[in-house]
């Protein structure tokens, strides 16, 4: 068999002659059985050589374009994380802003509460819990909901927001055990809660107490027969500093208008006549049916009588204006006062006047001295309250406020 091979490549590899004609010229280049093998040789390697580059090209090639798509795919991924972790950082600051901007109103009412609400609201307030600290970074510190903590209400700013997700793989002891102590902690939309949870608590019971206090004066105010109308202050104005209500829940914004309502009250309340105006003084004759002092027959007193020692000093029950000062036939020596929300006040049988019409004076000013001048059986103060020029009862005024203020 070998033989027969060695015969076969024998034949095949015989020397041979090769002519070159050029220029008319022929030359013969001889091409040896060495020359031949050595030519097979060549060929060979160069095909080899060519199939096995040419075989680790479109392997790299292939290597390349599946790193490229796996790098496309991960890119996409990313990205689509990356949207997703924008999503959520916009929603929790959306969150913290409206976290914002309900302590803010919170503490607005808190700084608007009359005096009459200052104390209870305090003791109910500090009933409530403290809110759990928000440990994404993503609010402040406390939610102390006491009036006088409620300045370091967790300050929930936005623009503090922080990535909620950690990209980076923890590879350290001190690095695992903070991981270890975050995973332990509630999450944010938990403390969130908690903390909105502990705002709407404190909302709740400043509406309840604004509204007692609202029915309370209002109760007093019908019984006493004053209307709870209430009239503008002629003197308002300032920078205007709106609140924002836009993303505000109703409850929050009707907490706020409950409480403009309440001062309306308040402030009609603050410019009644609230007591009687004699210095010392028992009550002579009330409001009402009565026996006449000079006729014995049956009358309608529309004033209360002041008894007290001769020249006891009078004062103004609220602010007002002096309308009318002077002699006023059956009533002596007389003053008539005009107070806010259409009330006045009248005062007669007076000994000395110490105002004249048109002079302001303030809350427990003195106007006059009591006497008996008119018609009067001895020295008192005939004193008489009118609301949208209709008489009303004085003590029945005055024991209505001292319960309201």
């Amino acid at each position: 068999m070998t033989a027969r091979i060695t015969h076969i490549f024998s034949r095949i590899f015989q020397p041979k002659q090769i002519l070159i004609r050029r220029s008319g010229h022929v030359s013969t280049w001889h091409v040896s059985r060495a020359m031949q093998w050595f030519m097979l040789f060549l060929f060979l390697a160069t095909t080899v050589w060519t199939t096995i580059s040419t075989r680790g090209f479109f392997d790299k090639t292939a290597v390349i374009e599946s790193i490229t798509a796996e790098g496309h795919s991960n890119t996409s991924k990313w990205l689509e994380e990356k949207q997703k972790l924008e999503a959520t950082i916009a929603e929790q600051q959306a969150q913290l802003t409206n976290l914002q901007q309900k302590q803010t109103l919170l503490q607005e009412v808190v700084d608007s509460l009359p005096s009459s609400l200052t104390q209870t609201s305090t003791e109910s307030v500090a009933t409530l819990d403290t809110s759990p600290e928000l440990t994404t970074e993503h609010a402040a510190e406390e939610a102390a909901l006491t009036q006088e903590e409620l300045l370091n209400l967790p300050d929930v700013h936005p623009a503090e927001a922080q990535e909620p997700v950690q990209l980076s793989v923890p590879d350290a002891p001190q690095e695992e055990k903070q991981l270890d102590e975050s995973l332990s902690l509630p999450p944010f939309a938990m403390q969130v809660d908690t903390l909105d949870e502990q705002l709407q608590q404190f909302r709740d019971r400043l509406a309840m107490q604004i509204e007692s206090r609202q029915e309370n004066i209002k109760t007093s105010l019908s019984e006493a027969g004053v209307l709870s109308a209430t009239q503008s202050t002629e003197a308002q104005g300032g920078p205007l500093h709106q609140v924002e209500d836009d993303t505000l829940p109703v409850d929050y914004l009707q907490l706020a208008d409950e409480l403009v309502k309440l001062n309306e009250l308040e402030q009609v309340v603050a410019k009644l006549p609230s007591s009687l105006p004699a210095e010392n003084y028992y009550i002579s004759s009330n409001y009402g049916l009565r026996k006449d002092p000079m006729t014995g027959q049956r009358a309608f007193h529309k004033g209360v009588d002041l008894a007290g020692w001769h020249k006891t000093r009078i004062f103004a029950p609220a602010d007002g204006t002096v309308v009318r000062a002077g002699r006023n036939g059956g009533y002596g020596n007389f003053i008539e006062l005009q107070h806010a929300n259409g009330v006045k006040t009248r005062f007669g049988h007076l000994h000395t006047i110490k105002v004249e019409k048109g002079q302001q004076v303030t809350k427990q000013d003195v106007i006059a001295l009591m006497g008996s001048t008119g018609r009067s059986t001895s020295t008192h103060l005939h004193y008489e309250v009118l609301h949208n020029d209709k008489h009303i009862n004085p003590i029945k005024l005055t024991k209505a406020l001292s319960s309201v203020q």
